[in-house]
């Protein structure tokens, strides 16, 4: 009986909230009050890697949260399985490339045409009729950055990269990611529509042949291309998060004059918070501090091995120190 209720409660709940996004969408095709997406704040990481924690410091009161548009889940309830799978499990698209179906996804949800499926946009409770701009949330988005800023100049996303150790460390304590590298391989489900940076580096991906390969290869790829390319703190700006924990203040205005918005007043209040996807282990909830945790996590050998394969990609920035070189983040 209680099971009958709680299914009929969420079929209610999503009812609800389809005919809300029903009358945003119609509200902001008939104002374009949404259309200049200089003012929506974009980040973009990878899992694990602090995106959520960014996302609740910067979220202000005005702002729709758009919760990973690039989900496979949500892509393909959006737009379909074939432009789900177009875009792949990792999605990349070569910067020069025209894409006008992409590129049309983008516009789209930028203007606040929310698809059905972003029931996820309220998990922060937002009355939809209130904001005026977006909140983005993307772990997904690293390899399109460079397409995707040169379609859309106006937008300014923040690119947060996490310590590979530290992120791998938080990855393998996720249900979700059981088994990979042990029973299945993320790139051999990576099938998508291009495939030329997976193929520059194949090399590497054909030699994985173990847990902490299969990770090291995943973070080091999704990250190239923002960390290498010569519009990098310019396009979308690097922040660091071992930075951005030890230095919140220095970050946060960091941020705020490269999107050109005001932040939240408890900005600084909310960034000393561990955010509501922190993982049972972080070291956040133990001690204050989740930088270091990775050294009780892994063998030197595991430690070796995964810098290795992050410095085959030409990402130098990481050794076993807790914090990486900030210079070669760009940072002046």
């Amino acid at each position: 009986m209680r099971s009958r209720l709680n299914k009929y409660r969420k079929k209610i709940r999503k009812y609800s909230i389809d005919r809300k996004i029903r009358k945003y969408n119609d509200k902001n095709r008939e104002t374009g009050s949404l259309t200049d997406f200089s003012k929506h704040v974009i980040v973009s990481g990878e899992p694990r890697g602090g995106t959520t924690w960014l996302m609740e410091t910067l979220l202000s009161e005005k702002q729709a949260v758009l919760w990973e548009p690039l989900h496979r889940i949500t892509v393909r309830e959006c737009k379909g399985q074939k432009f789900a799978a177009d875009l792949g499990f990792m999605p990349y698209i070569p910067e020069d490339i025209d894409w006008p179906e992409a590129e049309d996804y983008f516009k789209e949800l930028f203007s606040g045409y929310l698809p059905s499926g972003f029931h996820h946009t309220f998990r922060y409770d937002r009355d939809l009729e209130d904001t005026d701009s977006l909140m983005i949330k993307f772990c997904r988005a690293n390899m399109i950055l460079p397409w995707l800023t040169k379609k859309l100049p106006e937008i300014r996303p923040i690119h947060i990269v996490r310590h590979p150790l530290g992120v791998i460390a938080s990855q393998y304590r996720m249900k979700a990611f059981a088994g990979m590298g042990e029973t299945t391989s993320i790139f051999k489900a990576q099938v998508s529509r291009y495939t030329q940076l997976f193929d520059d580096h194949a090399d590497k991906i054909n030699a994985i042949d173990s847990k902490e390969a299969m990770f090291a290869n995943w973070w080091a790829i999704s990250n190239l291309l923002p960390l290498t390319h010569p519009r990098q703190n310019e396009s979308w700006l690097t922040v660091s998060y071992e930075r951005l924990f030890l230095q919140p203040e220095e970050e946060l205005k960091r941020i705020e004059d490269f999107i050109g918005i005001s932040l939240p007043e408890d900005s600084l209040t909310k960034i000393k918070k561990a955010s509501t996807s922190t993982q049972p282990g972080s070291g956040i909830l133990k001690n204050g501090s989740q930088l270091g945790t990775w050294k009780k996590k892994f063998s030197q050998r595991q430690i070796d091995t995964i810098l290795t394969i992050i410095e085959s990609y030409g990402i130098t920035a990481f050794s076993d120190s807790e914090e990486p070189d900030y210079a070669q983040l760009g940072y002046k």
